[in-house]
């Protein structure tokens, strides 16, 4: 089981009297979060701070996953290949991250940090 540290943080917000989201703090390892940036610097988020969402070429494919993981079946297809120093980066900070949080797991003997997707 992954354990992380909630801190409630919550004001209450002036404009609708509803309280602001937790700030969940969870461990991640180097690799993960050198990944995870990446995806950010490369425009896998788009939109003023406060305001961002997945960007518009990345919708179909998070809804694709999302249908996987429901149990449906998704069909994927490239129409054309990445700049191939980019997508070998990538892959190579994705093995990393795996590698790391796996590493970390064995050897706390439980879910220390979660594994990136």
């Amino acid at each position: 089981m992954s354990q992380c540290a909630v801190v409630d943080l919550r004001p209450t917000s002036h404009v609708d009297a509803q309280p602001a989201p937790a700030i969940v703090g969870q461990n991640v390892t180097l690799g993960a979060l050198d990944y995870l940036r990446r995806l950010n610097e490369l425009g896998a988020l788009e939109g003023a701070l406060g305001n961002q969402g997945v960007s518009q070429e990345l919708v179909p494919v998070v809804e694709a996953l999302h249908h996987l993981l429901a149990g449906g079946l998704v069909e994927l297809r490239i129409q054309s290949p990445g700049n191939a120093k980019v997508l070998a980066e990538l892959e190579e900070l994705f093995r990393r991250a795996l590698q790391e949080a796996n590493a970390v797991n064995r050897a706390a003997g439980y879910q220390a940090v979660p594994l990136t997707v």
